[in-house]
C-alpha cells in the first residue's frame, strides 16, 4: 500500500452448519501498528506511514486470521500512455498510473491517485484517470499520491 491510500476489508463469519454471513459492521477491527495503518469501525484501512501492520477482526471471542499490510513510500509515478496522446473533442482516453515504491515494487494506483489537467478548458480528467477532450488545444496530465507527482503527459485535443 502507498502512504495515503486506503483499502476496504470485509469480514465473513462461517458458522458450525457451514452457513456464512457478512459481519463486517459487527466486528471490532484492529491494527497492531496504528502508526503505519489505521482501520475504521467499518473496516477501511488507511496507510499512514511506511511500516508494517497486521489487521484483524474480532466478534464475540473469535478473532479472524491476520492480514499483514506493508506500507511503502512512493518514490515515483509513471503515467501511461507516456508519449504525447491525441484525442478528439468529445472523445475519452484512459490513463493509468503506476507507483514505484522504496523497495522497487510497483502497483497500479490509478483509482487512488489524484489526477489533474492543467487546462480544464481543453481536457478534463476523472478521479480514475479518464480524460475527456473539451476543446482543441493541449493539456498536461499528471497523477499524484503521497506528495509525489508524475511527470506531465502532453495530451493534444483536436477538433473533430
Amino acid at each position: 500500500m502507498a502512504t495515503g491510500s486506503t483499502q476496504q476489508f470485509d469480514a465473513v463469519s462461517t458458522y458450525s452448519d457451514s452457513l456464512t454471513a457478512d459481519v463486517s459492521s459487527q466486528v471490532t477491527w484492529t491494527s497492531d501498528t496504528p502508526a503505519a495503518v489505521t482501520i475504521s469501525s467499518t473496516g477501511l484501512a488507511s496507510a499512514v506511514a511506511a511500516g508494517t501492520a497486521n489487521v484483524t477482526a474480532a466478534i464475540n471471542s473469535v478473532t479472524s486470521n491476520t492480514v499483514p499490510l506493508i506500507v511503502e513510500d512512493v518514490t515515483s509515478i509513471d503515467v501511461e500512455p507516456a508519449t504525447p496522446a491525441y484525442l478528439a473533442v468529445g472523445a475519452t482516453q484512459q490513463f493509468t498510473a503506476t507507483a514505484t515504491f522504496t523497495d522497487s515494487s510497483t502497483e497500479d494506483i490509478s483509482s487512488q491517485a489524484t489526477w489533474a489537467s492543467d487546462t480544464m478548458a481543453t481536457a478534463t480528467i476523472s478521479s480514475t484517470g479518464l480524460a475527456t477532450g473539451v476543446a482543441a488545444g493541449t493539456a498536461n496530465i499528471t497523477a499524484a499520491i503521497d506528495g509525489v507527482t508524475s511527470p506531465a503527459v502532453l495530451l493534444t485535443v483536436t477538433s473533430p
